[in-house]
């Protein structure tokens, strides 16, 4: 029974963390970088909290159901033990609220307050997962933490960079507006320190969950987590790129700045 609810419940996992990363890459951005991203990451600002709460609820279903073992109007009925006695539970309450604080006016035109609901949304997700099998106030929570915390500062802001870049490009403008330039070296330090961070972090959760180089190429979580070293290093080698090719040109070479960010623009977006 619990076999047939792992596919959906990886998805709505899935979804689940893509959306906490772009929620809180964006209040990075706007504390980090710049304090007025484009229109479009204000709207997904909005609007993104509370698609994650009805993802949360069908999450909390599907939980509830490999939990208890029961379907329909039986597990409703057991939603009250599940949500106020078990650690799920508690946790995922606490990641709701979080959602409602952010998707209402309560932190709106807040940034600071926006980032700090944001911190703490994320730390829902490392009490909830493998961190959290080693106690509640472990290092592997705060490692996984600080892990999310640096991803979500480089994935998510690079996707607030993104809408930047294409309303440049959009406006058909002939040379890259000095503001353009700063974002794009603010995010690239932001960025820099972000990796060292996933680094950090990242091998520090290899060595506490494999442990050893053999582990890592035959279990399904070290080839799972070899996928995700490779992707990374993907990403890392386009950060280079931007970092120490791009970055440096933008204020020297107009032309070559156009060409340069339309590339990055349409690699990102």
């Amino acid at each position: 029974m619990i076999h047939g609810h792992l596919l959906p419940h990886s998805l709505l996992q899935g979804i689940d963390l893509a959306g906490m990363i772009l929620l809180a890459g964006s209040s990075a951005f706007r504390v980090l970088v710049i304090a007025t991203p484009s229109r479009e990451v204000s709207r997904l600002e909005r609007c993104l909290p509370f698609f994650l709460i009805a993802v949360g609820l069908a999450d909390l279903i599907l939980r509830s159901q490999m939990i208890t073992g029961r379907h329909g109007s039986e597990v409703l009925s057991l939603l009250p033990t599940v949500l106020f006695k078990t650690h799920f539970g508690n946790v995922w309450i606490a990641r709701i609220l979080l959602l409602f604080v952010l998707g209402t006016s309560a932190v709106r035109g807040r940034n600071g307050a926006a980032l700090a609901v944001c911190g703490l949304l994320l730390l829902t997700e490392s009490l909830s997962g493998h961190a959290a099998d080693s106690g509640t106030l472990s290092f592997a929570v705060l490692a996984d933490w600080l892990h999310l915390l640096a991803v979500s500062a480089w994935i998510g802001g690079l996707v607030s960079l993104a809408f930047s870049l294409r309303r440049w490009i959009a406006s058909g403008e002939p040379e890259v507006s000095s503001a353009l330039v700063i974002e794009v070296r603010r995010f690239s330090t932001l960025a820099g320190l972000c990796v060292a961070v996933i680094v950090a972090t990242g091998g520090f959760q290899i060595w506490h969950r494999v442990g050893s180089l053999a582990a890592l190429l035959q279990t399904p979580y070290g080839q799972t987590l070899t996928v995700k070293l490779v992707l990374v290093l993907m990403l890392l080698s386009l950060g280079a790129l931007n970092r120490f090719v791009i970055v440096p040109k933008l204020s020297s070479d107009q032309a070559a700045s156009r060409k340069l960010f339309k590339t990055v623009a349409y690699e990102i977006g």
